[in-house]
């Protein structure tokens, strides 16, 4: 059985719904350069990237090779609402804040920019911290009270470029940074800056102020708590030192993070600079995104008939373009339907090719054998007879084998030695040739052959003698002759395995009956 969930986890998954809902409502961003833009602008775009945080892409990666429909492709698909841009040319910078996905764009002439270290290096004590970067920051617009279309146009654009605040809902602390528009309608330029919100009691004098503070004063020189808080010890005066004025006084509605900041108290809003800092100057806006028809431009002026001739002409090639994509689509479907009616053409006559191939072939006479082993599959004698009128010499066609049904085998084989007399294959020799074959005498001419004393030959036969041979057939004393022997024991043995067509029952047999040739003969 599964188990219940406590409270606070169904209030945790609650609020967890709730927050991914406004999270993907919220305005996102993505920050990028368009072109070689130099060191500076590079620290300015990570500037504008940890201002616009947490909703923005933070660590975004542009090669040289991607084209802004790239970023336009991904900007549905990950939520992106807001293209930054920046682009650098001879004279100045641009920047271009584009809504996807359809637009407008509006480009801004940076005039003048400050980075973000160096006015913190400017700063004796910078307040900075990761928790300031958690929530985004509180939007401000001042002097944007002109009636004009340009200038509704990017007052609207300021404001939805970041998420709305629910006041009635808000929570005070989450509030810790402050982006402000300043508009100065004599110039015509727009001041930006981002600041750091802080927030310190007020009605407290400095001795009181030192004791809430994480370090807890020097009272080495006092003789009780009263003498720290009067002044006695020369520490601070009755007279309050307050660096802030009425304006910058509210009342708390809720308690906020920080040491004396409770609620229905009185405190003071300071708004310490974080960078980056930026004067910028409107000169144009596009109705698409980076095109389209131009809505505004502070430099060029048209009077009504020119806007008219040149709506005209853009709706004329808008006419245009969609009658020469209409009939390419028409040529594509037309090309197409020739092309599928040769494929249908060219299977049609490879099939009654083959059909008139297979009445051909029942018409033809079957193959006939001939004395000769050969088989006539065609029968060019008689059409050559029919069509010539004369016999075709014998050596005209060529006629062709009969296919054997038993498989050819067509490994390489070497021809065996046969011997005349038995026509079995012929012993092999080892050491010496057998020589051939003559009808010795019986009995030698009585030459006398000289051999070497101590040789082993006649020693071992007696080659010195020349007296007549013991057995008929054998070689003469004296020639050097004798009968091959195997090398060792078993070799003629090892031989007769080798030959083929030659058994081991069958070697006396075969002795005896070559024996019996030889008589006859004789």
């Amino acid at each position: 059985m599964a188990k219940k969930k406590s409270k606070a986890a169904k209030k945790a998954q609650k609020n967890q719904r709730v927050e991914s809902q406004y999270l993907a409502n919220a305005p996102h961003s993505m920050i990028f350069n368009r072109g070689k833009v130099g060191n500076n602008v590079q620290e300015l775009i990570q500037d504008m990237r940890k201002v616009m945080e947490p909703y923005t892409a933070a660590n975004l990666k542009v090669r040289e090779k991607n084209t802004l429909k790239d970023f336009t492709h991904i900007a549905g698909p990950l939520g992106v609402s807001h293209l930054v841009m920046y682009s650098k040319t001879d004279k100045s910078i641009n920047l271009r804040i584009a809504r996807s996905p359809r637009g407008p764009t509006l480009t801004f002439k940076v005039k003048e920019y400050c980075l973000r270290k160096d006015i913190l290096a400017s700063r004796k004590r910078p307040s900075t911290y990761e928790q300031q970067f958690k929530h985004h920051p509180l939007v401000v617009l001042n002097n944007f009270t002109e009636n004009s279309q340009h200038m509704k146009l990017m007052t609207s654009m300021f404001q939805n470029m970041f998420p709305a605040i629910n006041v009635s809902r808000i929570r005070v602390d989450k509030i810790r940074r402050c982006v402000m528009f300043n508009y100065n309608s004599e110039t015509k330029l727009i001041e930006f800056r981002h600041y750091t919100v802080k927030i310190a009691p007020t009605g407290l004098s400095r001795t009181v102020k030192k004791l809430m503070q994480t370090k807890f004063p020097n009272l080495e020189n006092c003789q009780n708590i009263d003498d720290f808080l009067l002044g006695q010890s020369g520490y601070a005066s009755e007279s309050e030192g307050e660096l802030d004025g009425e304006q910058s006084q509210v009342t708390l509605p809720q308690r906020v993070a920080g040491r004396g900041n409770l609620k229905s108290h009185q405190s003071a809003v300071r708004l310490i600079e974080y960078g980056p800092r930026m004067t910028l100057q409107l000169y144009k806006i596009e109705e698409k995104i980076c095109g389209g028809e131009v809505l505004y431009h502070a430099f060029v002026e048209k009077t009504a008939d020119e806007i008219a001739a040149m709506r005209e002409k853009k709706k004329t090639s808008v006419i245009t373009k969609a009658e020469r994509q209409e009939q390419q689509e028409e040529n594509v479907k037309r090309k197409q339907k020739l092309k599928d009616e040769h494929k249908r053409k060219c299977l049609a006559g490879m099939e009654r090719k083959v059909q008139q191939s297979k009445a051909k072939s029942k018409k033809t006479k079957p193959a006939t054998a001939v004395n000769d082993g050969t088989v006539e599959d065609d029968d060019d004698e008689g059409y050559y007879r029919d069509e010539v009128g004369t016999a075709p010499d014998e050596d005209l066609f060529m006629k062709k084998r009969a296919a054997s049904k038993q498989p050819i085998d067509r490994t390489p084989w070497k021809k065996q030695k046969l011997d005349k007399d038995t026509n079995r294959p012929a012993k092999k020799d080892f050491k010496t040739k057998r020589p051939a074959k003559k009808d010795f005498p019986s009995k030698p001419t009585g030459s006398k052959r000289p051999v070497a004393k101590g040789s082993r030959r006649g020693a071992a036969r007696g080659a010195t003698s020349g007296g007549p041979s013991s057995q008929e057939g054998s070689f003469p004393r004296g020639t050097g002759r004798s009968k091959p022997r195997a090398r060792w024991s078993g070799q003629r043995k090892k031989d007769s395995e080798k030959r083929p067509g030659f058994s081991k029952k069958s070697d006396k047999f075969t002795s005896i009956k070559n024996k019996l040739i030889k008589k006859a003969k004789r």
